[in-house]
């Protein structure tokens, strides 16, 4: 049974151990049953439980858009690459770069933004 620092404050897991050391009064030890248990996740007094916020936080309509948004940004590839694959395109009349972005796209399905203020910067919507 893994024995966890948590801050007081913020419920916070500082620290994963197998015995306990003298640390601040901030903080306190609790054993929990997930052997799980990583630095980082939140600690549930109410029911003596540990959960990964990250975790949480990826399941969230948040999570999923900014995930989506980072993996259409990687697949992408540098700005650069795809100028000089539009230059390519227009001038051989093929089309490379719009297949590639359709590829990245469709692996990558939008999710719908989250933030009302969020908007495109080319198109503003």
């Amino acid at each position: 049974m893994p024995k966890i620092l948590v801050c007081k404050e913020d419920n916070i897991v500082q620290q994963v151990a197998d015995e306990v050391f003298e640390f601040s009064s901030d903080y306190v030890w609790k054993n929990v049953e997930d052997d799980d248990v990583q630095q980082g996740w939140t600690y549930v007094p109410a029911t003596n439980s540990v959960f990964d916020t990250h975790a949480e936080w990826l399941k969230s309509d948040e999570g999923k858009r900014q995930t989506m948004v980072e993996n259409r940004q990687q697949g992408y590839g540098k700005i650069t690459d795809q100028l000089d694959a539009l230059y390519r395109d227009l001038k051989d009349g093929t089309t490379k770069w719009v297949d590639h972005i359709s590829a990245v796209k469709e692996a990558n399905p939008k999710v719908a933004r989250t933030d009302p203020l969020e908007k495109d910067t080319v198109t503003g919507e």
